[in-house]
């Protein structure tokens, strides 16, 4: 499947079946400027006002391959390091967010909504293509949420497991403690290929370690649904082939095992 066919595929799919992804699919981009001023990430990112009235954080495809610091192009060697490509992390962020919908609760109420875009450029005007999600608000410094919604974090570890997450730290978990949530952000560094290198599984590591390994019945009961689904719940008709058959294959070894999967 070509990068191309893979762009169609997920834009045939998104803006169905939640109402807040299909107006962030049919709305129309009033303004991009620059986000993340002090260069919290890696990659370089954009704030969407769009014509729904949400806002959004815009990650273009091709922006880990201009992402450096004192002359390192970091977002190459991360690209490297976790065998992706630019195109194949706008399409997991995506990806996330359908698999996530397609499950639903709680699932669907901790990963942010996020579809692919095609604003202009600030500067340039050039089209981009990446990943916009609705903005949430939150803290990546605090980590109280282990204690304080454990349950949430057992079911973002789940999800985590399932996706072959590579870069769960925490700087791509946000904690809003006034309404005592938490939302998964940033998953252009999942859907692994097996064998892939991970750099951190902070939610993974953390069920692992606190005698939760054992999959509950809605746990189960969503592996199902996604092995019995003809197309993996969609993904299959915009995910690459091999990363496509490395979720089903994760499924099935979370599904026989009863229980979390750590490795890749």
């Amino acid at each position: 499947m070509t990068d191309q066919e893979q762009v169609n595929g997920l834009f045939a799919v998104q803006g169905f079946d939640h109402e807040l992804e299909s107006e962030l699919h049919e709305a129309r981009v009033l303004s991009v400027r620059p986000f993340d001023a002090e260069r919290v990430h890696v990659s370089k990112t954009y704030e969407l006002v769009i014509d729904s009235g949400h806002l959004c954080i815009f990650k273009p495809a091709d922006s880990l391959l201009e992402a450096a610091s004192d002359g390192l192009y970091h977002g190459k060697q991360a690209l490297a390091q976790y065998d992706h490509t630019p195109v194949s992390t706008t399409i997991s962020e995506c990806a996330a967010w359908q698999l996530a919908k397609q499950l639903g609760t709680p699932w669907s109420e901790l990963v942010v909504p996020t579809v692919m875009k095609f604003p202009e450029h600030p500067e340039t005007h050039v089209r981009m293509v990446g990943a916009a999600s609705v903005f949430r608000g939150g803290d990546v410094a605090r980590q109280g949420f282990y204690t304080a919604v454990p349950e949430q974090v057992s079911a973002a570890a789940f999800f985590d497991s399932l996706i072959g997450q590579q870069d769960r730290n925490k700087g791509n978990v946000l904690w809003y403690e006034a309404r005592q949530v938490i939302y998964l952000i940033d998953h252009s560094f999942s859907f692994a290929r097996p064998g892939a290198n991970r750099g951190a599984a902070d939610l993974v590591q953390w069920r692992w370690s606190h005698g939760s390994r054992d999959l509950a019945g809605s746990e189960l009961e969503a592996l199902n649904r996604l092995l019995e689904s003809s197309d993996m719940m969609t993904l299959r008709r915009f995910l690459a082939p091999e990363r496509a058959d490395a979720l089903e294959a994760q499924a099935h070894r979370m599904q026989e095992a009863g229980e979390m999967v750590r490795d890749l």
